[in-house]
């Protein structure tokens, strides 16, 4: 059996971001984006908090539902990341 490697990349960005990138900073990233996510949605819990519009225990189901959506985008990522190892 032969193994696929991908050709070398013909332009010259794509080439120096691939010498330049790795997947630790790509988890980095994620896991920085997952808390970011969260603090914003605790924060738009703090300051859009009106008693007509939702109650606490909806914006609290919506922050839970976010913060879960963020997590599996980290956990998808570091799944790529480690099958292409």
């Amino acid at each position: 059996m032969s193994s696929s490697v991908d050709p070398p990349p013909t332009d010259l960005f794509v080439s120096w971001f691939e010498r330049h990138a790795s997947e630790r900073d790509a988890l980095a990233a994620a896991i920085l984006g997952l808390f970011l996510a969260a603090f914003f949605g605790l924060l738009s819990l703090v300051i859009g908090n009106s008693p007509t519009c939702y109650s606490m225990t909806d914006l609290l189901e919506i922050s839970c539902r976010t913060i879960r959506a963020a997590a599996l985008v980290v956990w998808d990522s570091h799944l790529d990341a480690c099958q292409g190892q």
